[in-house]
């Protein structure tokens, strides 16, 4: 999984970051579609939380992901758990994350997601290879 903070490539989920404060403004600018989805789903931006919002088509269309503000160290650190695979891409119509403070909270997430992903699939093979329970 990627997140591209500068010059994103085409086809890249964009990620609306907001807080409390910038939640209803960036609402606003919103597409009807993504609007109602988010008030039937109950996403009001706190921090820590995170929507997908589905396409017409059922693909991914956007993540919205609420933080506590926009030098938080840890911005983004859950979403790499979180999300499904693919390119994501921060949205410049969100709160203006600090850049440093967010490409370091995706590593830091990005390599939970490492350890917890090599822990699982070591648990697997485990269970694979030890047989039947006597």
């Amino acid at each position: 999984m990627t997140v591209h903070l500068k010059t994103p490539p085409a086809g890249c989920t964009p990620i609306h970051v907001v807080d409390r404060a910038s939640f209803d403004p960036a609402l606003a600018q919103a597409a009807p579609h993504t609007r109602q989805w988010l008030a039937a789903i109950g996403f009001k931006g706190v921090p820590d939380s995170h929507d997908l919002v589905p396409a017409a088509d059922g693909r991914l269309a956007a993540v919205w992901a609420g933080v506590h503000d926009a030098a938080h160290r840890c911005a983004l650190s859950a979403l790499p758990m979180a999300l499904p695979g693919g390119r994501y891409r921060l949205d410049g119509a969100g709160l203006a994350l600090d850049a440093e403070a967010a490409a370091l909270s995706w590593a830091l997430g990005s390599h939970a997601r490492l350890i917890v992903s090599s822990v699982d699939e070591r648990a697997s093979t485990s269970a694979r290879t030890a047989g039947p329970l006597p």
